[in-house]
């Protein structure tokens, strides 16, 4: 199948094959064309549960509601009108939860930006993006300085603000747009681009989260994804909320696994590393850091290992995969029999097609972003005839299980669910004195922390009359002065010579 060149499918019937409780699901959940609808739903079925726990604090979805209303109406005193572009700068938390459902269910555009991004970074994106304002969260607040300044009509708005009870917009549709989430590409050096989901494509990921298992509703999720992630927001915190499910968001990322025995979570998604962390502290500590109800492990982002996947298992635990992309509202295929074939990203979700192109995944569907902006819409770099060209290199084997053997472009998945552009930093690297050639991956340490390393070959023609101790010093010196401008999942942690 994967040989062909231009092969074309739609998976509605053989994902079937897997053990979708796909009944219950659509009588569930429908298929909403817009979050608003899905919003509207969960107030009404789930008003009284438990939406989302912070710092030691429970919201229900009645809760949350009402501050949703109030936040709205904050937006509507900055005038802020329906097709906005609105910042929304906010680390992991219940404001962050808040605000984005407030602004994406008023009708404004939700351009979520990465907690990290420094001055110059919010000041790109404000000019390039045409943003009317931006929301900020605790602590972030000085990141937004520089934008102020250089941009006069752009609104920094508190996101502890409480205004008057205001209503969701009525007049929303499923191809009006929803949110923006940043890609590979978001670099100091080169324009940033962000992936534009609408409401249709946002909530077909939403119904993408259900498949795979029958106990969808009513869970008690932990989250350890950041929300400026696709997976993190969509099955996370989307597909949760949508399921009638309490979402435990932890105040400081390095205590997840603390909080999980006190919560006693019955879903954990999360990163490979993170996944891997709970399994070391499994086996170290016993199965109760994980509390004493988990169900599933849901990993995604990057490739995991048969040894996570078995060392879950030993613990009675299903791990379960997938694949997505930004730019497909995170979520394209699942497989939920990991241990049968524990090398695939699993079967084709429906309402997806594909076709195969010298061996490169094409993709079209309701959960595609309509384009890119800070690029130019129509760029063939990225779309052929409708078509979204992954970069990633497949096979799909006699059973519809898809592998990714590789990549067509230069990007790299980070056990962190982080995504670089390796040759870009293989060229920043480069230019260092007394350096001929160098290969950055990712390795793992002797922890078996998976950290990005640098493996440099020197240059013996140019030092042969040095200290070579003394040119690795000049060397790793440099590597340290160059990561301090760039974002922390770029930055080299291992410095390796080759011999």
């Amino acid at each position: 199948m994967n040989r062909d060149n231009d092969l074309k499918i739609t998976n509605d019937a053989k994902c079937r094959f897997l053990p979708f409780n796909t009944k219950e699901v659509f009588e569930k959940i429908k298929e909403y064309d817009t979050l608003n609808e899905m919003w509207r739903d969960c107030v009404c079925e789930y008003s009284d549960d438990v939406a989302i726990i912070y710092d030691n604090k429970s919201y229900t979805f009645k809760e949350l509601d009402l501050d949703i209303k109030k936040f709205r109406g904050v937006l509507k005193k900055y005038n802020i009108s329906k097709g906005d572009r609105i910042g929304i700068f906010i680390k992991n938390s219940y404001e962050f939860v808040k605000v984005m459902m407030a602004v994406t269910t008023y009708g404004a555009i939700s351009i979520i930006i990465p907690p990290y991004f420094d001055n110059q970074a919010i000041n790109e994106i404000t000019k390039l993006f045409n943003l009317k304002g931006i929301i900020y969260g605790k602590s972030i607040k000085q990141n937004t300085v520089l934008a102020q300044k250089m941009n006069l009509d752009l609104t920094i708005i508190d996101a502890n603000l409480k205004g008057e009870m205001v209503q969701d917009c009525k007049s929303i549709k499923k191809e009006d747009s929803a949110v923006v989430l940043f890609t590979l590409g978001v670099v100091k050096e080169e324009r940033s681009k962000g992936a534009l989901l609408s409401h249709g494509a946002l909530m077909q990921g939403v119904v993408n989260g259900f498949y795979g298992y029958k106990d969808v509703f009513s869970q008690k999720y932990l989250l350890t994804l950041p929300l400026h992630h696709a997976f993190g927001l969509i099955r996370g915190l989307l597909t949760p909320l949508a399921s009638g499910s309490s979402v435990y968001i932890p105040k400081q990322a390095e205590l997840i696994y603390n909080d999980s025995q006190k919560y006693n979570p019955s879903i954990i998604v999360g990163v490979p590393d993170v996944v891997r962390i709970g399994l070391e502290l499994a086996k170290n500590r016993g199965k109760h850091i994980f509390g004493n109800n988990l169900k599933l492990v849901v990993t995604g982002s990057a490739k995991i290992s048969e040894e996570l996947i078995k060392g879950y298992n030993d613990l009675g635990i299903p791990l379960v995969t997938g694949y997505g992309l930004t730019e497909s509202a995170a979520l394209v295929s699942g497989n939920p029999e990991t241990l049968k074939k524990p090398d695939s990203v699993g079967m084709f979700f429906p309402n997806i097609e594909y076709k195969i192109v010298d061996g490169e995944l094409f993709l079209k569907g309701k959960n595609m972003m309509d384009y890119y902006i800070g690029l130019d819409d129509g760029d063939t770099t990225y779309f052929i005839d409708g078509w979204f060209k992954t970069g990633d290199l497949v096979k799909i084997d006699e059973d519809g299980y898809l592998y990714i053997i590789g990549r067509v472009k230069n990007a790299m998945s980070l056990q962190t669910g982080e995504n670089v552009d390796v040759k870009r930093l293989e060229n920043i690297f480069k230019k260092i004195e007394y350096v001929k050639n160098i290969k950055i991956e990712e390795r793992s340490d002797e922890l078996g922390i998976h950290k990005l390393a640098i493996e440099i070959e020197l240059d013996y023609d140019l030092i042969k009359d040095l200290n070579i101790n003394r040119c690795k010093k000049v060397i790793m010196r440099k590597i340290e002065k160059i990561n301090r401008d760039l974002y922390p999942h770029e930055r080299i942690k291992l410095i390796l010579f080759k011999e």
